[in-house]
């Protein structure tokens, strides 16, 4: 690989910085002058021949069996924190014990005949997604098939043919002609003359047997619909509340029918998705619906399988409303998940909810502990996670193996209809695979063209069938309200996005940026990897000085080049290829290269140029107001660098602040979340949208900045939701910051486009039938994930590269 194509890769590491997924019991940040991402930084200039690897013959594996200080088996069920669990592994680790490896060894269990009846490999295979076929397509239907497809051919107009990809002039003229066919038979016979013609008919009968398989699948839906429709006007007025529920704390009116919504779909052995809208207290309706399983003696284990943000506050929920409740929090390092296993197996302890993550949910190793229980329910928190259904996780998760599943999750649609049947798919796999022998034909029905609902051609028509189907298929397993409906007495909420100008500095960076990216556009096979880097550096243009390379030019490179020359880690390198590898880093990520080495002091920036930006200076105004106010402040960014950044920005200005980014140890998270609860001088809490977006409580906060928006609107609103939900007493205010004239603009218009499929699927779920749901979704999609993200980014390039720029370069 050439230097210039290394150069590349490194470069596009360090842009596609937003992606922030989280890692299990990682090292957190520790401060501007040095972050752990930088701290391990190399630059390219020599190559290295890895030796191939020698065969390693695996060992059996001793056991440790743990005993506590009495003598007895550690009871893992009796933590009630992350912390708690942690502290009482490693104590228990000093008094271990040896046992023979013939004696405990970390294999599944053996189960009855029966029992393996019901359980499947855990392996995924191919023919997952696919179920035996239904039998060959009957006379009768073909019949109506090419009725069908007659009758469309002789309705079709030529203008309707001229919006049609693919259908040539004399095609279309053709067709024309020869309205009206009188069979089917004269139809191809006509048509498929002319190229194409027979590829058209063709296409259109492929579209009726998906339009057919719909059909079926709604038709059993329907019968389904009207029970459950039925049976929850009755749920809604004979309310049951668990006798095991701590009765100290009261479940609202609104989830104490979510609850028996749950007991209903478990009567009717159906699964679901509770979808109330975010901070209406999912995590507290299940842990009620656990507490009635129990104490109705419903055999099986509940598996609750969450992101690792929020397994604390599970583990915190679960103590404060139903302590009862027998919990196993599986979750730590690889040695205390191992000792864990070994424990359950030796013990039996009989367990009512299995906690664990969608990381640990997945591992080979870590999946054999699920087979020390009977599964009842797994139950999937932030279900959208799984919203494609050719993913990896998808994939994973659909084969963990139980009587039924239920999805949590704020946010049933996200980007397209694509991702709402992907979920449906998961909870309802048996009846999709009744009727559907490839899942792929029946999402590619759902395939959107980016046009609005509202719109009157006949697109947009096919597209509002397409929505009242999937409306069909949703309404009777989900449940949803919305915050406007059940929670009169909750705080207002008001958003606001507010349109930053640039400083004359940024506006020329960007510029620059921009002459580069319209010539990227503008090139042939440009792949998605290339468009990403190139929207990227927009983005950081847009967003703050320091995130692109302007005030260490080549030469200052190549002097900071000399000294790290010098320096442990750089010495066989030359020094070129030092200079060359600086000048794709930013300025910041240079400034921390020069941070490490009393040699490169010298060239290490002034910490005021973390202020010089459009957006820092909004900063200086709306939180010396906020101060004023005696409130406290959410700053969320998609960038752990812009976080960064914004640390020195608050040490400068005197804000005292916490951070929390996917960094930061999940042991820590929660420690951080009830110090910036309870503390009243921390004023601002820095947090990446990603990770402090999910699952957590800071009512503490009622103002929410948005320092730059993601592409997926539903993440940013994962964000504000944090603050405005049961607890809050002030009325909470979300302002949006969008620099003017950039690609953020554009961005800003397909989030609105996105916010309008939501609330047109969702609207006639149940308990939603007259919602107003502030969150929507429209969007583009393809068949695969990559084809549906190079459409929007492509569109997103588009909208950036016809924004007028107020100055050029």
């Amino acid at each position: 690989m050439s230097l210039e194509a290394k150069d590349c890769q490194r470069l596009q590491r360090y842009l596609m910085d937003s992606s922030d997924e989280e890692q299990d019991m990682v090292m957190g940040p520790t401060g501007w002058m040095g972050k752990p991402r930088l701290e391990n930084l190399s630059l390219i200039g020599t190559s290295q021949t890895k030796k191939p690897a020698k065969k390693v013959v695996p060992k059996k594996r001793k056991i440790i069996v743990e005993s506590d200080d009495d003598g007895g088996q550690p009871d893992y069920t009796k933590a009630t924190t992350l912390r708690q669990q942690h502290d009482q592994a490693v104590k228990r680790k000093k008094h271990a014990k040896k046992a023979l490896d013939d004696e405990f060894s970390d294999e599944a269990p053996t189960f009855s005949d029966d029992e393996n009846d019901n359980r499947k490999a855990d392996e995924f295979s191919e023919d997952e997604f696919s179920a035996p076929e239904e039998g060959k397509p009957t006379k009768k239907r073909v019949k109506r098939e090419h009725e069908e497809c007659l009758m469309y051919f002789n309705s079709l107009k030529e203008e309707q043919l001229a919006e049609m990809p693919k259908i040539t002039k004399k095609l279309s003229e053709l067709l024309i002609a020869n309205q009206p066919y009188q069979d089917f038979e004269q139809l191809t016979s006509k048509l498929g003359k002319e190229r194409g013609g027979r590829v058209m008919i063709e296409g259109y009968l492929e579209e009726l047997r998906k339009r057919g398989i719909l059909r079926r699948i709604l038709d059993y839906c329907n019968v389904d619909s009207t029970n459950v429709a039925k049976d929850f006007e009755n749920v809604q007025n004979d309310v049951t509340v668990p006798n095991l529920l701590n009765k100290d704390y009261q479940l609202h009116r609104y989830q104490r029918e979510g609850l028996n919504w749950l007991i209903m779909m478990h009567k009717k052995k159906l699964s679901c998705i509770l979808a109330d809208e975010m901070g209406l207290g999912k995590t507290i309706q299940i842990i009620a619906f656990c507490a009635w399983l129990k104490e109705n003696n419903v055999k099986g284990t509940q598996m609750i399988i969450v992101p690792s943000s929020t397994i604390e506050n599970w583990m915190a929920e679960i103590q404060k409303w139903c302590p009862s409740l027998k919990l196993l929090t599986y979750y730590g390092t690889q040695d205390e998940r191992y000792q864990m296993r070994v424990s359950v197996k030796r013990n039996q302890t009989p367990v009512d909810i299995l906690l664990t993550t969608y990381n640990l949910a997945t591992k080979p190793d870590d999946r054999k502990i699920q087979k020390q229980f009977k599964i009842n329910y797994v139950i999937y928190d932030e279900g959208h996670m799984l919203k494609n259904c050719g993913s990896q996780r998808f994939q994973q998760m659909i084969t963990i193996q139980s009587n039924r599943k239920i999805l949590l999750t704020g946010t049933p649609l996200q980007n397209n209809l694509i991702e709402l049947i992907s979920l449906m798919y998961f909870v309802m796999k048996d009846i999709f695979d009744k009727y559907c022998d490839d899942m792929k034909e029946l999402l590619a029905h759902f395939k959107q063209q980016g046009g609005r609902v509202s719109d009157s051609s006949e697109q947009a028509m096919y597209q509002r069938d397409r929505i009242e189907q999937a409306k069909a298929i949703l309404e009777p397993y989900v449940l949803r309200r919305i915050k406007s409906q059940v929670l009169t007495e909750l705080p207002s909420k008001t958003e606001e996005t507010v349109t930053i100008e640039m400083t004359d500095h940024q506006v020329m960076l960007y510029n620059f940026q921009l002459e580069d990216s319209t010539e990227l556009q503008s090139a042939d096979g440009v792949k998605l990897r290339e468009l990403y880097t190139g929207l990227m550096r927009l983005r950081q243009a847009a967003n703050h000085p320091l995130l692109t390379r302007s005030i260490y030019d080549d030469d200052e490179c190549l002097k900071i080049a000399k000294k790290l020359r010098k320096e442990r880690g750089y010495e066989k390198k030359q020094t070129e290829h030092i200079a060359q590898d600086l000048t794709c880093l930013s300025d910041f990520q240079i400034h921390h290269i020069c941070a490490k080495f009393t040699s490169t002091a010298e060239f290490l920036l002034d910490d005021q140029l973390s202020l010089c930006s459009g957006k820092c200076a909004y900063l200086d105004k709306e939180l010396t107001r906020i101060k004023e106010l005696g409130e406290k402040v959410l700053v969320f960014s998609q960038f752990t660098e812009m976080l960064d950044i914004l640390e020195t920005y608050m040490e400068v200005k005197g804000h005292s602040f916490l951070r929390l980014d996917g960094q930061t140890p999940v042991l820590d998270r929660q420690d951080l979340i009830n110090e910036f609860n309870e503390d009243p001088s921390i004023f601002v809490f820095l947090l990446s949208t990603r990770a402090g977006g999910l699952g957590i409580n800071l009512t503490a906060a009622n103002h929410i900045i948005i320092h730059d928006i993601d592409f997926n609107p539903y993440n940013d609103k994962q964000a504000e939701d944090r603050c405005h939900r049961l607890g809050q007493k002030k009325p909470v205010h979300v302002v949006r910051l969008v620099s003017k004239d950039t690609v953020e603009e554009g961005m800003e218009r397909l989030a609105k486009r996105k916010l309008e499929l939501e609330r047109e699927v969702t609207v006639a779920t149940r308990g939603a039938a007259q919602a107003t749901s502030s969150s929507t979704a429209d969007g583009t999609e393809g068949h695969s994930e990559e084809e549906e993200d190079a459409n929007e980014l492509r569109q997103i390039m588009a909208l950036a590269t016809k924004i007028p720029r107020s100055q050029n370069i």
